[in-house]
């Protein structure tokens, strides 16, 4: 029941994430008509889209900060919620380095990966709502993206909602 659960709060965040960059596609790129599918499983990539008609496969992660972070902002309760010690020293990292370090730390694990379909997307949706598109955009020479990845594109949602911005990285 636990291990359904977990499958589920995944299959959410990953629908929400693709359903998010539909909609910011929506208003940036009028002239793609970008659309949810299906959810999928592995070895494919998370989601089947289309994009004017053709089949576009998008890999979802997310990224959180610390893992005190995450825990937090998943609602984790009981003694996998995040103590006040851990909310503390996680809030005394500074910002850039809660941000970067996991997004080229996701950014470096999925460029490892390989998918029997093709084009794929990557797309990292941010789930710590304190950065905005500026403030990545200020950062973006310290966003690495390795040389050689399977993605046609890399897309960052810099926030759980459309306002956040968005950022290519592969250009």
């Amino acid at each position: 029941m636990l291990r359904q659960k977990k499958i589920d709060e995944r299959h959410d965040l990953e629908q929400s994430a693709v359903t998010q960059l539909v909609s910011v596609l929506s208003e940036r790129e009028p002239t793609l008509l970008f659309e949810f599918i299906e959810l999928l499983n592995p070895p494919m990539p998370d989601a089947r889209c289309k994009a004017n008609a053709a089949d576009v496969f998008v890999e979802v992660t997310h990224i959180y900060g610390t893992d005190a972070d995450a825990r937090y902002i998943l609602g984790r309760q009981g003694k996998a919620a995040p103590t006040k010690r851990e909310g503390l020293d996680s809030s005394r990292i500074p910002l850039r380095y809660r941000y970067l370090a996991p997004l080229n730390e996701r950014l470096s694990i999925k460029a490892s990966k390989t998918y029997p379909v093709s084009p794929v997307w990557l797309l990292i949706r941010n789930g710590l709502p304190l950065w905005t598109e500026t403030d990545f955009r200020e950062h973006k020479s310290d966003i690495v993206v390795p040389a050689t990845h399977p993605f046609q594109k890399i897309l960052f949602l810099c926030g759980p909602r459309d306002w956040f911005g968005m950022i290519e990285l592969t250009k």
